[in-house]
């Protein structure tokens, strides 16, 4: 009699990419969340800056504040799948104004209130949303990026898919390293962006990151620095 085939279950970073397919076909990050009645709770609670950065320190150090220009905006902790450590955490980025500082202490000086002193954000070249993910999983880092860049590129609010690589490269963080993929993205609408998807695992701690950024602002060029400059920020992945 022969013995039945035993199904090899999916590696973790395999059901991390389903789940991204899924969200492909529902759009953003932010649409399939808030749309989803199972995860109301969790909804009503993640444009909430506590809530987000209580997130975020199950996904890395954030620096406490952001740096200047970044806001968190999303945050999402959807442990529902395979005990996974599903997070999700949105960052928006917009270059502050120039001379916004010393602008803001002549206001002090002039008795203004404390709410005028809040750094103005402007319409500036520099715009970026980024979307950080994490959850439970050990594999390969390169086949984990090739396959993500091949679904496509998901943010708290923006959905599109790769069609054009520009650029290949990687970093280094606390002795991991982590490859990046920046190129170009349609979204549904068949508008352009340039778009980076980057990709980290950490074996001892079987623990996989993944960043999404997508420009706003141009179509045709990439501030990677954006995303590195917040990453220098950040620590305990």
């Amino acid at each position: 009699m022969e013995t039945p085939a035993v199904r090899k279950p999916l590696p973790q970073w395999s059901r991390l990419l389903i789940l991204m397919v899924s969200l492909m076909f529902a759009g953003s990050i932010y649409g399939i969340v808030s749309g989803a009645m199972t995860f109301k709770a969790t909804f009503e609670h993640s444009q909430e800056a506590p809530y987000i950065k209580k997130v975020a320190s199950g996904i890395a150090g954030f620096p406490d504040p952001l740096p200047a220009g970044y806001e968190y905006v999303f945050g999402a902790d959807l442990d529902l799948f395979w005990s996974t450590n599903l997070r999700f955490v949105g960052v928006d980025y917009a270059a502050t104004e120039p001379g916004t500082a010393s602008e803001a202490k002549k206001r002090d000086k002039d008795g203004k209130e404390e709410k005028d002193r809040v750094e103005k954000k402007v319409e500036v070249k520099g715009k970026q949303q980024i979307l950080f993910f994490s959850c439970k999983g050990k594999g390969e880092t390169d086949e984990l990026l090739d396959s993500a860049y091949r679904i496509g590129l998901n943010t708290h609010g923006f959905s599109g898919k790769f069609i054009k690589l520009v650029s290949r490269g990687s970093w280094t963080f606390q002795g991991a390293t982590m490859p990046y993929i920046v190129g170009e993205v349609e979204d549904p609408k068949d508008e352009k962006h340039m778009g980076l998807v980057a990709c980290m695992i950490l074996p001892e701690k079987e623990k996989i990151l993944l960043l999404y950024a997508v420009q706003l602002d141009d179509e045709k060029k990439f501030d990677i620095n954006v995303c590195m400059n917040l990453l220098k920020e950040m620590s305990g992945f």
